[in-house]
């Protein structure tokens, strides 16, 4: 998934497999010699999801729809469908816990004498004031712009 898209939460459309039970299970349809399930009772088949993925998700997180995975053993409920989040790296962007760091070089002059400079955010470009004499490596804050408790 993309930066941005982890950062304010979106809507995905899914494709997964997973196994459902074979028609020839049922009593009506019941046979010995099932050429489908090759008389395993289960067969796989695709399914389409469309899932909802909350604000500030992280890669390695994972979510779970209930009752959406394998069919259960024995008659009993499906299993869940786990999903393992992976997001995308963006260029200049880094991530740490609910702080995104945007890296940008400023000019010496700017450094100096203090400028306002245009950074990209998750709901767009805002004017930062950059203050006179401000030492190499110092980070500013704008809360706000990327999770709403910054």
């Amino acid at each position: 998934m993309a930066f941005e898209e982890s950062i304010l939460g979106c809507r995905k459309e899914i494709t997964v497999q997973h196994e459902e039970i074979c028609p020839c299970s049922n009593e009506e349809n019941r046979t010995d010699n099932c050429t489908i399930c090759n008389n395993t009772g289960k067969v796989l088949k695709k399914f389409i999801y469309d899932i909802s993925i909350p604000r500030g998700i992280f890669s390695g997180q994972v979510l779970k729809i209930k009752g959406k995975g394998n069919v259960g053993i024995n008659g009993g409920e499906n299993g869940d469908l786990v999903i393992n989040i992976q997001v995308k790296q963006k260029k200049g962007f880094a991530r740490t816990g609910q702080d995104v760091v945007y890296y940008m070089t400023i000019s010496f002059p700017q450094a100096v004498l203090g400028a306002v400079i245009n950074v990209p955010t998750a709901y767009g470009t805002v004017n930062c004031e950059i203050p006179a004499g401000i030492k190499p490596g110092e980070q500013l804050c704008l809360a706000g712009y990327f999770f709403k408790n910054c």
